[in-house]
């Protein structure tokens, strides 16, 4: 006999009881069982808390991750167009020294590999910015919207360097 169904037999049993008048009476199984019945229902209440408390925790830990993932692509964003600017002022003052000084090859020299170096780091940020945004988007998956904003701003950060 299941559990449901022994119950209904209780009730039943009691109902009748209460219907005839008489004094209602469980045998001392039924009166254990249901005593059982109620300490699994406390401590299932029990466990259903607790998993409430550890979900609160996790939410916490996730917005403040989200935060902190926010805070480091604000900063990497940042840093992306201060090297990019570099960049472009070392191409800048490359091609000027290119075409009147002839003398200043070795120091033209010198900065193209400084630019070289500066978009390799440019590209190594790009790369993290990816990756980031490719984490963004698991932890959607993971976590429903929650990222859904850090992986568009992302895809707008991304837009703009291919700009």
């Amino acid at each position: 006999m299941t559990d449901k169904e022994r119950l209904e037999e209780i009730k039943e049993a009691y109902r009748w009881t209460i219907e005839n008048s008489l004094v209602p009476r469980l045998s001392d199984s039924d009166t254990k069982w249901l005593i059982e019945q109620a300490e699994r229902a406390l401590k299932n209440a029990q466990d259903l808390e607790d998993m409430d408390k550890q979900l609160a925790g996790e939410q916490k830990r996730v917005r403040d991750l989200e935060k902190e993932l926010k805070e480091t692509i604000t900063k990497k964003n940042r840093h992306l167009r201060e090297k990019d600017k570099k960049i472009k002022k070392l191409e800048w003052k490359s091609m000027i020294h290119e075409r009147g000084h002839s003398d200043t090859y070795s120091r033209l020299f010198e900065r193209n590999e400084e630019c070289k170096l500066l978009k390799e780091k440019t590209e190594r940020y790009e790369k993290a910015l990816e990756e980031i945004k490719n984490e963004a988007e698991w932890m959607i998956n993971l976590e429903g919207e929650k990222f859904r904003s850090i992986k568009n701003r992302c895809d707008e950060v991304l837009e703009e360097e291919e700009k």
